[in-house]
């Protein structure tokens, strides 16, 4: 069986790795906080926690619940 078919699954969970590794529970607590309820945005919460945009909206969508996720991204989008 050829396992090199599967690269990108390899690559997927590095991300997820970097991605944990980089953010404490503490973190990714007072990321939630201050997301629902101030007006940081994905980008303000990045460069604060020093990781990315993508690595703040992919956690906040797999940790919220999806109609709270949709929600609170509509709101900070409309306070722009």
């Amino acid at each position: 069986r050829n396992y090199h078919q599967f690269w990108w699954l390899d690559r997927l969970r590095g991300i997820w790795s970097m991605t944990v590794k980089k953010l404490t529970a503490a973190d990714r607590a007072e990321i939630l906080d201050l997301y629902r309820n101030t007006g940081e945005t994905t980008s303000t919460l990045a460069d604060r926690y020093g990781v990315s945009n993508s690595t703040i909206s992919r956690f906040l969508k797999v940790t919220l619940p999806e109609d709270e996720y949709e929600t609170l991204i509509s709101a900070k989008r409309a306070a722009r």
